[in-house]
């Protein structure tokens, strides 16, 4: 069982919210380089973009976890 999930395709709706969260990554990553307001807000701003990162990696970050588990 083990070996269908590694070899796994992913679904058209799993691809897109990766493209989305890298775009948004990337996006929101710019908007803090040239944020001109609060510290506050663009500590804030880069948080979102790695969360948003970490989102767009989060299936070799599960196969990452698997991995620890064994």
């Amino acid at each position: 069982m083990m070996s269908n999930r590694k070899y796994r395709t992913r679904s058209t709706g799993e691809m897109i919210s990766t493209f989305v969260y890298a775009g948004m990554a990337v996006w929101i990553t710019s908007e803090a380089l040239i944020w001109q307001g609060s510290t506050l807000a663009k500590i804030t701003l880069f948080l979102c973009a790695f969360l948003s990162a970490l989102g767009a990696i989060r299936f070799p970050l599960q196969q990452f976890a698997d991995w620890l588990r064994r």
